[in-house]
């Protein structure tokens, strides 16, 4: 007995060993598209936007946005600069009928509409009090395309962002150059660099919320843009393989969507995790998507309990998969089942960080020198993905606050994995998972 569970457990420790040596290899990957590639300053000054016609919606769908709306309409604002092109600011009855009663604060809707001019900066309000984010961006679509009969709706772009989303001034003119390039793609897709943006002290509590902005920026760099990779027209006939059995997903912050398409293939309505949805959707429909060579910049809440409550609804999105399965638009077929898998493994894998580090310990303690040696290995490679991490997406950071924020990440990693625990178990119970600012 005791001889099966050790080889069960060397099996188990080589192949997260190949498989993170890997992931390791594909930040070489990332590192060569979002640094050898990218556009520089100088590059775009020499392009000329929308010189083909395409006009780009900046769309920003907001619930309870008081604080941030007027830094995130400058914002955006600058990112239209020189463009053919407007923002449009998305609202919700949703705001009207969560808000307390006999308050007095000044809702988002009604500040949204002290900023639009009927000219580059549109404001736009969903009716319904139990609609979602995807509701608004399709509420979104269908009355942007009022406006453009007679246009060809494949020339026009919708760009979404969250209010808290701050990405490069240059993000429309490149993601303008990748749509002149790839006329027959339908999305296109921003990742985010994810950063705590106000720090209260150095405090043990401050070092484990930057860690996980860490653990975000290692999941977009180990998973979510090589998988992107794989999807996009340019992608080898091996990697578009592998994409066809992988659930590879977009986000809802840095989506650039086609409107022909979004109107043909709107957003899931009435749910919280439309992105994940949708994702589950382009997948098993083999969709190209095309990643763009800079990155949307994010926060991560600063609060521990916040974080926690985040990765809880954040399960959600791989966790209901099997709804997401009896999608009318999800054909069926071995690649719709290939993605299921893929979805499932994810959550198991999401569920394993809750063990992982006490597990790993007890590698590292064992008796069986194979055991130690492939668990030391395991953590080596794994901190060197943290460290490619931390270099490719924050190497601004002091090496001081860098050592923090490893030095906390066990923490940071557990919480994620307990809170991926506390979502399935919340769900079996039949409670609601807390959707108290995100939409």
């Amino acid at each position: 007995m005791i001889t099966w569970f050790r080889r069960l457990v060397h099996i188990l420790l080589l192949g997260q060993v190949l498989r993170h040596a890997a992931i390791l290899m594909a930040h070489f990957r990332v590192r060569r598209f979002l640094e050898a590639t990218a556009l520089s300053t100088s590059d775009l000054d020499g392009f000329t936007a929308n010189e083909d016609g395409t006009k780009c919606y900046v769309v920003v769908p907001l619930l309870r946005e008081q604080d941030i709306l007027e830094q995130s309409v400058a914002h955006f604002l600058s990112l239209l600069d020189g463009i053919d092109g407007c923002l449009v600011l998305v609202t919700t009855d949703r705001e009207h009928a969560e808000m307390p009663e006999n308050s007095e604060r000044e809702t988002t809707p009604i500040m949204a509409a002290r900023f639009a001019n009927g000219q580059n900066v549109l404001h736009l309000h969903y009716p319904g009090p139990d609609g979602y984010k995807g509701d608004q961006l399709n509420f979104a679509a269908e009355a942007i395309a009022r406006t453009r009969v007679g246009d060809d709706l494949h020339e026009i772009m919708i760009m979404i962002y969250d209010a808290d989303s701050r990405p490069p001034r240059n993000s429309l003119r490149v993601l303008l150059g990748e749509v002149a390039n790839h006329d027959d793609v339908p999305i296109f897709h921003q990742s985010a660099r994810f950063e705590l943006r106000r720090h209260r002290t150095r405090s043990i509590l401050d070092a484990i919320a930057g860690a996980g902005a860490l653990r975000a920026n290692r999941f977009v760099v180990s998973y979510e843009i090589p998988r992107l990779l794989n999807r996009s027209p340019g992608a080898g006939p091996m990697r578009r393989t592998l994409s066809l059995v992988t659930y590879g997903h977009v986000t809802g912050h840095g989506l650039a969507i086609r409107l022909d398409w979004l109107l043909e293939c709107p957003m899931p309505a009435k749910t919280q995790m439309e992105d994940m949805h949708y994702s589950y959707i382009l997948a098993v429909g083999k969709t190209p998507v095309v990643p763009l060579r800079n990155l949307d910049c994010c926060g991560v809440p600063p609060s521990l309990s916040e974080q926690f409550k985040q990765a809880e609804r954040w399960f959600q999105g791989p966790g209901r998969v099997l709804r997401y399965r009896n999608d009318e638009r999800a054909m069926r077929g071995a690649v719709r089942e290939a993605v299921t898998v893929s979805a499932l493994l994810i959550c198991a894998e999401w569920l394993s960080c809750s063990v992982a580090v006490p597990s790993l310990l007890a590698g590292l303690a064992s008796k069986d020198r194979l055991t130690r040696s492939l668990a030391a290995t395991f953590v080596g490679i794994y901190s060197l993905e943290l460290l490619s991490t931390e270099l490719l997406m924050n190497g601004r950071h002091t090496p001081r606050a860098s050592l923090a924020r490893f030095a906390a990440f066990p923490v940071a990693n557990t919480l994620f994995g307990i809170a991926g625990l506390s979502s399935i178990t919340k769900s079996c119970l039949g409670r609601s998972v807390s959707v108290k600012t995100e939409q």
